[in-house]
């Protein structure tokens, strides 16, 4: 019932997952735009799944890239869902290539992780042609979690701190430094989640 709904934004904890397509704009302008499309509804699918397994909910698209929220529980079980359901992004980016092969070379991935209360819930635009109610997560956290995913490259998993504070064992992480964030006044630690979990 559209009139139960609250729409209202509140604050509560989040994990963030943004992913976007490397070397999409080369990509786009030097390829038949058919075999593009192909491509990202081919990857983006099959990315759906691991989503879905892990209680995420996809909440903003672009042409190349997917911003997907994990709520509902601790920061631990968000972020553990979180870098689970990256993990299994990366393992079936991989096995695309494998099976599926396109003129401009494997494809490969942007993946950045954030942690922390974000305010969720819809932004409303009006204008004088009628209004859009768009549901999404606003503040820090979010704009971390991209700047982050920028930093990426060959599908390397990277996160914040936040949410690398929420792993511990059994994930396997490096440290790759300070990074200054563009707009971001202090340098943010970023770690590379470097390989899944693996359960006996």
């Amino acid at each position: 019932d559209p009139e139960e709904l609250n729409l209202e934004k509140v604050p509560m904890d989040v994990s963030i997952l943004f992913i976007d397509i490397e070397g999409f704009s080369a990509i786009t302008e030097g390829y038949n735009q058919i075999r593009v499309n192909d491509m990202v509804e081919r990857h983006f699918s099959s990315y759906l799944e691991c989503i879905r397994r892990y209680d995420g909910e996809i909440i903003e698209t672009s042409g190349d890239g997917l911003m997907i929220i994990f709520k509902g529980g601790t920061l631990v079980e968000l972020s553990r869902k979180a870098v689970e359901a990256a993990m299994d992004i990366i393992s079936e980016n991989r096995r695309l290539n494998r099976e599926v092969k396109f003129p401009w070379g494997p494809v490969h991935l942007h993946l950045g992780i954030n942690s922390g209360e974000a305010w969720v819930g819809s932004t409303k635009m009006k204008s004088l042609s009628g209004e859009r109610w768009v549901y999404t997560a606003s503040g820090l956290v979010t704009v971390l979690a991209a700047r982050i995913g920028c930093l990426s490259c060959e599908s390397r998993l990277y996160v914040g701190p936040e949410t690398h504070a929420c792993l511990g064992p059994p994930y396997i992480s490096e440290c790759i430094g300070p990074h200054r964030l563009k707009n971001i006044k202090k340098p943010v630690l970023i770690y590379h989640i470097k390989q899944p979990p693996i359960f006996c």
